[in-house]
């Protein structure tokens, strides 16, 4: 017998939220020579329309809001300080506990999002809010600007001299 054309299709399916799935597929075909190995050109075949479907995947997922399955990116987060009025981009693997509180993660955006992703989702937030996005992708922390200095003071401290303020008022 002689194949002279092969055909593969890949398809997967993905839950999404609120009921919904996705289910991409491709069929990808390609001419054989008389001297072409069948089985490796199948495996070609696969490979891409593999890489074809799950990248789909990761697009659909990305816009549900949630972090893409399949790429293998690197993967980042981000916080939000309202003191310092500022968004933070860092490695998902590393961690604000270092620094002073005042970090928050932000509703609506997924930990582990690939770059791309995550700056158009931050980009959008800092628009409406005003803070400045501070990307430390490169897992240098250096530029997170400190808390103001009115918000270092001891909570305590500040309560003790009011009520001080407040006996003398009264006499």
């Amino acid at each position: 017998m002689n194949i002279t054309k092969i055909s593969v299709t890949w398809g997967e399916t993905q839950s999404l939220p609120d009921y919904c799935n996705v289910k991409p597929s491709v069929t990808l075909e390609a001419e054989m020579e008389r001297d072409d190995d069948h089985c490796s050109c199948i495996d070609t075949l696969r490979e891409a329309a593999q890489e074809l479907v799950r990248a789909q995947v990761d697009e659909a997922l990305e816009a549900a809001g949630l972090p893409a399955k399949y790429s293998a990116e690197p993967r980042y987060k981000a916080y939000k300080s309202p003191q310092r009025s500022c968004i933070v981009i860092i490695p998902n693997e590393l961690s604000l506990n270092a620094l002073s509180d005042g970090f928050n993660s932000i509703w609506g955006i997924p930990a582990g999002a690939r770059r791309e992703h995550l700056m158009r989702l931050v980009n959008a937030k800092a628009k409406t809010t005003g803070a400045q996005v501070i990307d430390c992708a490169d897992g240098y922390l250096s530029r997170i600007p400190p808390l103001p200095e009115e918000l270092d003071a001891d909570p305590e401290e500040d309560g003790e001299e009011l009520e001080d303020e407040e006996a003398d008022d009264v006499e």
